[in-house]
């Protein structure tokens, strides 16, 4: 794993376009798009955030799966801390935090708890937009229990995943974007060389390849009318995450690409668990009552400017003022802690 040896910076661009586009795809969501008098502008947006689809959520996964590699062989007491129990810890405080925050009425149309049952609830079953770290211990655990099977194995096991997640029994117990998403961390675990590979053989001819491909399958899919057939998710997703590996690769190799993703990339995790209570904000405060304004077309970019902005204020603020525990276990904690503590990763974890 050379290319882990030293901070690398297609991966934390990958993860700042990510982020940025999977808070355009809940302000979208949430706005624009339940607007009836819209017209075209829901259209675009709706066309926009279905689209991206294979992109967003897939490439997150695969490259959080990709810098797991060595945690997934070491001593489990090395990694049980900054693995599983911190992502843990953050899961239960940022649902917490949401529970309250939207137990006050304020509303969105995406999945959120309210109130204490539904706090409970979503501990165990997360139908909410912090799933992404849930997920992530669920996906870790897995890998690390099948750490000595061949590669096929785990990766064979999310692709069956990936199939269940089109039957309504199942989804009615695991959520389908958590089912769908371990074949993307599972890869990235698994099989590696195939992410350096995407990315060592990136450049203007792979990545006109790509996005022809990542083309050619969603025009297929939309007309042949495929989009609800189980393994179309999964089969989307492959052009789409070579299309993000090479993209954020060559465009990383430019020194605004390398600054951009160095300072966002490396700061997603506050943007990911603040973004939706800004984005509801922004939404009752500002968008209910200029809908009707020509805003349309550009709130989602609005939001994502303005979401990023503010998220990045607090996380700095709660730096400043010493309230590192919103973020991360207490520093007086030793349950993110392990043995190797010390010995930090150039790419410590992907939100």
């Amino acid at each position: 794993m050379n290319e882990q040896n030293q901070r690398l910076p297609w991966p934390d661009l990958a993860k700042a376009t990510c982020i940025i586009l999977v808070v355009i795809g809940h302000t979208a969501e949430s706005s624009v798009a339940l607007n009836v008098d819209a017209g075209t502008a829901a259209k675009v947006w709706d066309s926009f955030v279905l689209g991206l689809t294979p992109i967003r959520v897939p490439v997150f996964f695969l490259i959080s799966g990709w810098l797991a590699v060595r945690a997934i062989q070491r001593p489990w007491q090395a990694v049980v801390g900054p693995k599983v129990l911190n992502n843990a810890y953050l899961y239960a405080l940022w649902l917490a935090i949401y529970t309250v925050i939207f137990g006050f009425g304020l509303t969105m149309s995406v999945n959120h708890p309210s109130n204490l049952a539904d706090f409970f609830y979503n501990l165990l079953v997360p139908i909410n937009t912090l799933w992404y770290l849930w997920a992530l211990i669920a996906y870790f655990l897995i890998m690390r229990g099948l750490r000595s099977a061949p590669a096929f194995i785990p990766i064979a096991l999310g692709a069956v995943l990936s199939l269940t997640a089109g039957f309504d029994s199942i989804t009615d117990v695991v959520p389908g974007y958590v089912l769908r998403g371990f074949v993307f961390f599972a890869v990235g675990a698994a099989a590696p060389a195939l992410v350096e590979y995407a990315s060592r053989t990136a450049n203007g001819r792979t990545l006109a390849a790509a996005l022809a491909a990542f083309l050619v399958a969603a025009l297929v899919v939309r007309y042949f009318g495929l989009g609800d057939a189980p393994l179309i998710p999964l089969l989307n997703a492959i052009p789409g995450c070579w299309l993000g590996i090479t993209a954020a690769t060559v465009v990383a190799r430019t020194s605004v690409g390398e600054r951009f993703g160095a300072y966002i990339g490396q700061r997603t995790l506050p943007i990911y668990v603040t973004h939706l209570p800004i984005v509801a904000a922004c939404n009752v405060l500002i968008w209910e009552r200029t809908s009707s304004k020509g805003l349309d077309l550009v709130w989602p970019l609005i939001v994502a400017v303005v979401v990023t902005g503010i998220a990045l204020a607090l996380y700095a603020a709660c730096q400043k003022l010493r309230f590192t525990w919103t973020f991360g276990v207490p520093q007086w904690s030793s349950m993110g802690n392990g043995p190797t503590a010390t010995r930090k990763s150039r790419h410590r974890q992907v939100y």
